[in-house]
């Protein structure tokens, strides 16, 4: 489905650069030799921790957009998928389908965000190899050379291999504004933002190893005599050789017995209180690390990104969510850069294979045939659960609307059948006696015997005392005698015996509890005495 948060198409013309070169074209000129900034990027790639984390991020995020061929409707806001037809069937095939649609986003996100360059290539070693089983990979610039009339690729270290006259690379790139046969990235206005980061993190190191190069002095006074091994007494020192070697030894052996007691020394006693340790205070400048969160702010302004994505501070998401954005960072990030992939791909793969198939380059409604995408997947939703519960009880929403926003989908909704049952269950629960019964013996196929109505118990009230005469008033069933006096003797009738109706309680409880009636040996009661 289109995205909604995106500019309108019309409004977005689909402009990108990407050129399927032949060797000649490759070797005229210099448009394919690295520019110095780009050989920096990479090597910041691999040394930027915080930069080569924002990179991957972005290859992470943008191996959830999908690709689809689309038709770009006249006066509509968003191009309009195509589900069949020879540009749909070409879009299944490329890189072999829905799953190559995501290794390729993610491997070809690198080289437009840190040289603005990558080359796809399309492998068949027999042109009559289906599109879909070709090996699809991504190659960097420098893996790239022309060989006679074709091109070889870099596989190894020095390894080359051949590519046949048909299987011609193709280039997709970031124009430079000012030199547009240029690539360019973020990256570029980023590497002096880099540098100082760099710097700053050197000066960091090189306090942090001449701390511990020099850890302090130990004061020894010098009147005091010191028993030593005799295997140091040629040493200038003995008793300072005996501390290097014995302290030397522990490092390279810390789970030894000798690195977990200290060294025993005799020295003499009114000298003792004389040893000193005389460390330097050098704390780690906090200027500087200051100052290295600051850069690391620039730098995620300067690639587009938010601050956190760099400078930490996700904590609310884990390793499962956090390659999500919001609505916005989509817009601001990942549509441009999705756009200027999707416009290669019409450009160097969807519009050359209809021509040569000799099929339309217009949809059904009029409209030119481009290569498109959905970030559906990438943004994060919003849980809209309990306002589409709330709206759901208020006869305002679908049951489908419900499962959706509630992360269920149309395999979850119960059949007739099952919500027959719920409804029948829901109605025991409503209080109702003829409902009670109705629902009784339509879950449990079981006669079941009514409560009396409000007539019947008035009826029962004019029937003959225990004793009495005719027609004189009985004691109502469940009333409370009065102060003073105590109902007659009256014994508990047994229950119905097998095969009668059951009353309404307790096929109800049989109901709730899930468990079918069973016959049980009656056990007589006492009987209440006057």
């Amino acid at each position: 489905m289109p995205d909604s948060v995106r500019v309108p198409a019309h409004l977005r013309p689909i402009t990108a650069a990407a050129i399927a070169y032949t060797p000649d074209q490759f070797r005229s000129g210099s448009l394919f030799l690295n520019q110095s900034w780009q050989l920096e990027g990479w090597g910041f790639r691999r040394t930027l921790g915080e930069y080569s984390q924002a990179i991957d991020w972005m290859s992470r995020a943008m191996s959830r957009v999908r690709l689809t061929a689309a038709e770009v409707t006249p006066g509509g806001d968003e191009p309009e998928a195509l589900v069949e037809g020879a540009a749909a069937d070409l879009m299944n095939s490329f890189c072999g389908g829905g799953p190559g649609h995501s290794a390729f986003l993610k491997a070809i996100t690198p080289h437009l965000l840190v040289p603005g360059e990558g080359w796809l290539v399309a492998e068949r070693t027999d042109p009559s190899i289906p599109l879909a089983a070709a090996d699809w990979g991504v190659y960097a610039t420098q893996s790239i050379r022309p060989r006679g009339n074709s091109f070889q690729v870099q596989v190894g270290q020095s390894v080359w291999r051949d590519l046949l006259p048909d299987n011609l690379p193709m280039r997709i790139f970031d124009p430079d504004p000012q030199y547009p046969w240029l690539a360019t990235s973020n990256t570029e206005a980023a590497i002096p933002i880099m540098r100082r980061i760099y710097l700053i993190d050197s000066r960091i190191i090189a306090t942090m190893v001449s701390r511990l190069a020099m850890n302090g002095l130990m004061l020894i006074p010098e009147e005091g005599t010191i028993g030593v091994p005799a295997q140091y007494k040629d040493a200038p020192d003995p008793f300072v050789a005996l501390l290097v070697d014995t302290a030397s030894k522990n490092i390279a052996n810390p789970g030894n017995a000798s690195a977990a007691i200290p060294i025993p020394v005799k020295f003499a006693g009114k000298l003792i209180e004389q040893w000193k340790i005389l460390k330097a205070d050098d704390p780690l400048p906090q200027e500087l690390i200051d100052e290295r969160a600051a850069e690391l702010g620039r730098l995620a302004d300067t690639l587009a990104i938010a601050r956190e994505r760099v400078t930490g501070g996700m904590g609310q998401q884990n390793h499962w969510s956090g390659w999500q954005s919001s609505e916005e960072e989509t817009r601001i990030t990942f549509a441009p850069l999705a756009e200027l992939i999707v416009g290669a791909v019409t450009k160097t793969y969807l519009v050359p294979m209809l021509t040569v198939s000799g099929q339309s380059l217009v949809g059904p409604n009029g409209g030119k045939i481009i290569a498109w995408y959905d970030t559906s997947e990438l943004t994060a939703q919003p849980d809209k659960s309990a306002a589409a519960v709330l709206l759901y009880d208020r006869l305002e929403l679908s049951g489908e609307a419900l499962r959706r926003d509630s992360g269920f989908d149309e395999s979850d909704a119960p059949t007739d059948e099952e919500l027959s049952v719920m409804v029948w269950k829901k109605a025991i629960t409503a209080g109702n006696a003829d409902l009670d019964v109705a629902a009784v013996q339509k879950l449990t196929g079981v006669a079941i015997t009514p409560p009396p109505s409000v007539t019947e118990r008035a009826d029962l009230t004019k029937t003959p005392a225990a004793g009495g005469a005719a027609g004189a008033a009985g004691p109502i069933p469940g009333a409370v005698p009065a102060a003073g006096t105590m109902p007659p003797t009256r014994a508990v009738p047994p229950p119905a015996p097998s095969g009668r109706p059951m009353a309404v309680p307790m096929a109800a409880s049989i109901v709730a509890s899930g468990r079918p009636p069973g016959r049980r040996r009656y056990k007589p009661r006492h009987t209440l005495r006057q």
